[in-house]
């Protein structure tokens, strides 16, 4: 299914750990550029990093 997101921009809370995480895979997968907002950054970079 294509929900056409590639190139938009998504801006996600919490995406270190659980459904944040997720969202943030799939979206990425959809080909968005992503704004990843967090209390730790230490945690949300390995996220990032995939």
């Amino acid at each position: 299914m294509d929900l056409m997101l590639k190139d938009r921009v998504a801006v996600i809370t919490g995406p270190a750990k659980g459904m944040g995480a997720s969202i943030t895979r799939a979206f990425a997968a959809a080909g968005c550029r992503l704004s990843l907002i967090g209390r730790d950054v230490a945690a949300i970079e390995p996220v990032a990093a995939e």
